[in-house]
């Protein structure tokens, strides 16, 4: 059988891309050579490569390049994407009141792969311009074009869920994202109560200096009484220096005052001799045992005042803003804020088809009763946030980022109210393409 019959053989046959279809072809020789064959769209030519011959004498002998290698190249195929203008993928370029060019985060993934696989795009809008929910007519948006086979790709950032996968498939992920609230950011708090001067250092660290002072103390106290033991302290009448004393020595010490000579009772200095004459005025002085304690006591002030001082002026210097609730059960708790969300959006889904009490409750009591007022899209919607004291914007983290500079105002994610998932292209539900895609 030679490449005609083959041809002519599998005649209105379609072999999708992704399907392992081989022929083996015996020839007068004795091999059989092996030859694998698809199509690169449906109604288009036979594809048709040789993967290796077996021979009786010879043995089999087969090719080393892997499947989707082989199959990389689509030859200029044209394939139907499904695309809206927003702000994690946007058109760039229309031509016949069509879009022809995409750009943003996505749309370059989208052009590089266009590139890799040598195909071409036809992009195609949705009549109501969303992405896809799914309502009592069906699916919406750019997901019901992929339900109703119109197009093979969504070109967008979609989250996974289980009600999608029921209807499409995923690609391989892009990119961590999260489905998060955005509210609008709290005004700083400038007040400054005593408790600030307190804040820089915790409990445990005010402790540590207060045994640190005490103990110095006490380790003047003590090599004070052993060096008037041993002879290193030597005066006219020996008294010995009290934890008292020695606690006020050390504690002027960490504050940054000096023991003088002036100030120190005569029993603790030791005589020197002034011009050498030991009958004419005397001057006192600190051991160097004693100077010790005295150097660590300052070095450690030195270090402790440093670090205090920056950490206190970053307390007063940063703004310190205080969120009005940081998860989904404090929203419905407060009772004033209402949630926006885009009314054709896969993150509805989220809670339109929740099972948890706290989600169901949110949709029905938040969501539910402002979604006829929903916003158009992505920057709307947080533009409302800015408007609107008491209101939230649920939306996909990435897509919101991507147009923070365009808002008059500073909006927040809330910590604890979010959902994890992660961003990548849709395609048709049993689509031939999507094992390529995840390929490259």
């Amino acid at each position: 059988m030679d490449s005609e019959q083959l041809d002519e053989y599998l005649n209105g046959t379609y072999i999708p891309l992704d399907c392992h279809f081989i022929v083996a072809r015996p020839t007068e020789s004795g091999t059989v050579i092996f030859t694998e064959v698809y199509h690169i769209r449906r109604n288009q030519r036979l594809q048709k490569l040789n993967l290796g011959e077996w021979h009786h004498e010879r043995g089999p002998s087969w090719t080393n390049i892997s499947f989707y290698t082989r199959r990389s190249d689509l030859q200029g195929a044209t394939l139907n994407a499904a695309v809206i203008s927003g702000a994690i993928c946007r058109i760039t370029e229309f031509r016949n009141n069509k879009p022809v060019q995409v750009g943003g985060f996505f749309g370059v993934l989208w052009n590089a792969l266009r590139y890799q696989l040598n195909f071409t795009s036809e992009f195609m809008k949705p009549p109501d311009g969303g992405y896809g929910s799914r309502g009592k007519n069906g699916w919406s948006g750019m997901i019901g074009m992929l339900v109703r086979k119109e197009a093979e790709v969504a070109v967008g950032a979609y989250v996974m869920t289980q009600l999608l996968l029921d209807h499409v498939h995923f690609v391989s992920p892009m990119g961590a994202t999260k489905v998060a609230v955005f509210v609008r950011r709290p005004g700083p708090s400038f007040g400054t109560t005593w408790d600030t001067y307190m804040a820089p250092f915790s409990n445990k660290l005010w402790m540590a200096v207060l045994c640190a002072i005490l103990g110095l103390s006490f380790g003047l106290t003590v090599t004070l009484s052993i060096g008037c033991r041993i002879g290193i302290e030597k005066n006219d009448r020996t008294t010995h220096l009290s934890l008292y004393d020695s606690f006020i020595y050390i504690f002027g010490s960490v504050c940054q005052q000096g023991a003088t000579s002036g100030l120190l009772v005569t029993s603790l200095r030791v005589p020197y001799n002034l011009g050498g004459n030991s009958s004419v005025g005397h001057g006192w002085t600190w051991s160097w045992p004693c100077r010790l304690v005295f150097l660590s006591a300052s070095l450690a002030a030195v270090v402790l005042l440093a670090a205090y001082s920056a950490t206190f002026i970053s307390f007063l210097t940063v703004r310190h803003s205080s969120l009005p609730f940081t998860t989904f059960e404090g929203i419905l708790q407060d009772g004033t804020f209402k949630l926006g969300i885009l009314e054709r959006s896969v993150e509805l889904s989220f809670f339109d088809t929740a099972t948890e009490t706290v989600m169901q409750n949110v949709y029905n009591k938040l969501i539910l009763p402002a979604l006829e007022d929903a916003p158009p899209d992505t920057l709307a919607g947080l533009q409302r946030v800015c408007d609107q004291p008491k209101y939230g914007f649920v939306v996909d983290s990435t897509r919101a980022y991507s147009v923070l500079n365009n808002l008059t105002c500073d909006i927040v994610a809330l910590p604890e109210a979010f959902i994890p998932a992660t961003g990548t292209f849709v395609v048709a539900k049993h689509s031939p393409y999507r094992r390529l895609i995840n390929f490259k």
